[in-house]
């Protein structure tokens, strides 16, 4: 009976670390993915302007989704907790919805062929059968290879990401819009690409507070048809115009 327990606990070790391998293929799939209809999105200019901008606007002002939701989505895509299978899971619907979002902000379509392909690994990564120890070893260094090579392909992101972020916010600066919850989250989408962390956001009565950091917030607000950073504990005191910090090459706080 014991040993019966011990192949059971075994085999269940093998299948989950093989899923998880597999799972993880598809979240760099669907990432990378992502990073090429970000980047033709980019290049594609219509009568809305240029096609990454205006559909980062859309998705952000459609206020479909939370700012941690946008952060994973959008910015920072590796930061991925690869010991739950279901936040695996998640990240991979959420590159997915926004391949969709671009899609249908744009009124094009890259990777219809290509989602039908992504569904049929699902399909098989359900059927898939036990595998021997040394295919178990072999799956968790894969797993481990896979996790490594989700960090450049955020990093190749956001060299487009930012430099949409900064244009989107200095055109809202441009046209003097008072700071309101969603340029709260835009400037905390453009933090996160410059320092390649999450960053969570609450907007409350004109203020937009942004963890930046663990236990360290920074705080903006409108002042004379302006937005600032100021001091968290002191909001008379401006540390910084938002339009001076957007034209700096490293986010300092």
């Amino acid at each position: 009976m014991k040993i019966f327990c011990v192949l059971t606990t075994f085999f269940l070790v093998l299948v989950l670390a093989d899923i998880k391998s597999d799972i993880l293929g598809i979240c760099i799939k669907m990432v990378s993915k992502s990073n090429i209809k970000i980047e033709k999105a980019s290049n594609y200019n219509n009568e809305n302007g240029n096609g990454l901008e205006y559909a980062i606007t859309r998705i952000v002002y459609g206020g479909w989704y939370s700012i941690d939701e946008l952060n994973c989505m959008i910015t920072v895509p590796e930061y991925v907790d690869t010991d739950s299978i279901k936040t695996i899971q998640n990240s991979i619907r959420m590159q997915k919805n926004l391949q969709k979002d671009i899609d249908f902000i744009l009124g094009v379509s890259f990777f219809d062929a290509e989602n039908k392909k992504v569904g049929k690994m699902v399909k098989l990564i359900e059927e898939r059968r036990f595998r021997t120890t040394q295919q178990l070893k072999t799956s968790i260094f894969h797993a481990s290879t896979k996790i490594q090579r989700l960090e450049p392909l955020g990093e190749a992101r956001r060299r487009f990401v930012e430099k949409a972020l900064k244009n989107i916010i200095a055109r809202k600066l441009a046209e003097n819009e008072a700071m309101d919850k969603m340029i709260c989250y835009l400037i905390a989408l453009w933090i996160s690409t410059k320092t390649v962390l999450k960053t969570p956001a609450e907007y409350k009565r004109g203020d937009c507070i942004i963890e930046y950091k663990t236990d360290h917030n920074i705080q903006y607000r409108s002042i004379q048809d302006k937005i600032w950073q100021v001091d968290v504990n002191d909001n008379d005191i401006q540390i910084k115009e938002l339009t001076v910090q957007l034209q700096e090459e490293y986010f300092r706080v």
